[in-house]
């Protein structure tokens, strides 16, 4: 699908809803939390890098500009937050976390620092940290799959079983369909001696990712554990063409994103949103925005999905920055139109709807629109 197709199909998807509805109900999963302990006290002081100017432009660009942020307001989390990211992309780990620290403090209703910290403790084999870090972040966003594997893996690790079964069963419960919880639980009962359960829920496993790399190698160590040589030799043939599954995780993808050239980490993005992973692709979005502010493609497709989440007023900011840099989108346009139409700024959106015709007199949306829409199903 060529890219003008694909904005054609995400916009009748999306803004057309908006449409018809005019009110999309925006589903709001945080809540609020207390920050837990840490091992050095945050501070409101920047952590910087000595000889910034003479790394690598990129770097120095992206933390000045991340630090001109923190400058005008030291009271906003996000702000620490967002350094912390430009650090932890470029493995300085220890301004990462101190940036995240200080996130945590000013922003506690966030759950991507806590998840964050813990990610990097779990590096440091922290255990403690990691641990209450990720029960943190959990409480703050429960429907976040990664944190429950990463904090089972981690209590896994220090021997804590019965806690680490449960997060990996609720992960089952969460996401049947991954194998994520199934290769977790798989790993508890090996531990336990329980295994013939670890080798069906290996099965399990396998049979939702037949070519994960780990999960095949446990399945034909149990059986070989079990005597049955026969039936693990044919998980180890072609082992080393498998891979690692891993559920998706937008907020490290932030962070490898940052290694990645712009226009790689729009189709990662773009290919997110066509599955339906709004959020994540969001956050792909937003990152490639900190680095080009004026990238159409994250304007307008950040824009779309906050009309689909009925963040009308930041819709049309976005489509309206995109429309700065290419003014002749007529799919742009009509994004913006639906936009003003939810906020009820009719004389916008008829402006708009007209420069849409006049651009596109085709324009599947737009005609579809001054008909009325389609029937409610």
């Amino acid at each position: 699908m060529n890219e003008h197709g694909f904005h054609r199909r995400i916009v009748a998807i999306g803004g057309l809803l908006i449409a018809v509805a005019l009110v999309v109900v925006l589903l709001n999963t945080r809540g609020r939390g207390k920050a837990s302990p840490s091992e050095d006290p945050p501070s409101h002081e920047i952590p910087r890098i000595e000889g910034l100017s003479a790394l690598d432009p990129r770097l120095a660009k992206a933390v000045r500009k991340a630090t001109s942020e923190i400058e005008r307001d030291r009271d906003e989390g996000d702000a620490f937050g967002r350094l912390g990211r430009v650090y932890h992309t470029h493995k300085y780990f220890g301004l990462a976390r101190r940036c995240y620290e200080t996130a945590r403090r000013l922003a506690p209703a966030k759950a991507d620092w806590p998840y964050y910290l813990g990610s990097l403790a779990t590096g440091r084999g922290q255990t403690e940290v990691a641990t209450d870090s990720f029960h943190q972040a959990l409480r703050l966003e429960p429907d976040y799959l990664p944190t429950y594997l990463r904090l089972g893996n981690v209590l896994l690790a220090d021997g804590r079983l019965e806690e680490a079964e449960e997060m990996y069963r609720e992960l089952v419960v969460r996401s049947p369909e991954g194998p994520w919880g199934y290769l977790g639980h798989a790993k508890v009962a090996r531990r336990r001696g329980r295994l013939q359960e670890a080798a069906d829920l290996l099965q399990e496993s396998l049979s939702r990712a037949p070519e994960d790399r780990e999960g095949a190698y446990l399945l034909a160590m149990t059986y070989r554990d079990l005597g049955r040589l026969s039936a693990a030799l044919p998980h180890l043939e072609g082992i080393e063409g498998k891979t690692r599954s891993w559920p998706a995780d937008p907020l490290m993808d932030v962070i490898r994103g940052g290694r990645q050239d712009l226009q790689g980490l729009i189709q990662t993005a773009n290919r997110l949103l066509d599955e339906g992973q709004a959020n994540a692709a969001a956050n792909l979005y937003r990152a490639v925005l900190a680095d080009d502010a004026g990238h159409f493609d994250a304007l307008y497709n950040l824009g779309v999905i906050y009309g689909r989440q009925g963040r009308f007023a930041e819709a049309k900011q976005s489509l309206e920055e995109a429309l700065r840099g290419r003014p002749g989108d007529a799919d742009a346009h009509f994004a913006l139109a639906m936009a003003y139409a939810s906020l009820r700024q009719f004389r916008n959106a008829d402006n708009e709807m007209a420069t849409v015709l006049r651009l596109d007199p085709e324009h599947e949306g737009a005609r579809q629109a001054l008909r009325g829409g389609p029937s409610p199903p």
